[in-house]
């Protein structure tokens, strides 16, 4: 069985990370990069793409499971609060289950990306199969 030694990942998604997302991924949606815009939404201030959050759950699996995560993971997530742009990201997993079987160990585990309010983001599922 794998020696795994979890740690959350903590970093400020700053404007310039956003905006970088923004020109790579060719979504520019002003609620992300316009201020005076984003302060008439419901959110009053620019917020993260919800996708450069889960580039941060990828990070931390594979930061832990390596190539398996990247050949058998599996992620299921909901969204449930926006990060405003030059906050704290807290990435962290938790090991909930592990079964052996005939093809390696599939561990399943507790997603959650918060803020540093402790605001929850993204909650959700992953799971990994590691053949030994």
């Amino acid at each position: 069985m794998m020696e795994l030694k979890i740690e959350k990942i903590e970093k400020i998604i700053s404007e310039n990370m956003v905006r970088d997302y923004a020109n790579v991924s060719g979504d520019f949606n002003p609620i992300h990069l316009d201020y005076e815009y984003a302060k008439n939404t419901e959110f009053k201030n620019k917020i993260v793409h919800g996708m450069l959050l889960i580039s941060n759950i990828n990070e931390i699996m594979f930061k832990n499971f390596n190539q398996h995560w990247n050949k058998n993971g599996s992620l299921k997530i909901k969204f449930r609060s926006p990060l405003f742009v030059n906050s704290k990201l807290i990435t962290n997993i938790k090991i909930k289950k592990i079964d052996k079987n005939n093809d390696g160990t599939l561990y399943t585990c507790e997603v959650m990306c918060n803020d540093d309010d402790g605001n929850i983001l993204i909650s959700g599922i992953t799971s990994v199969l590691v053949q030994e």
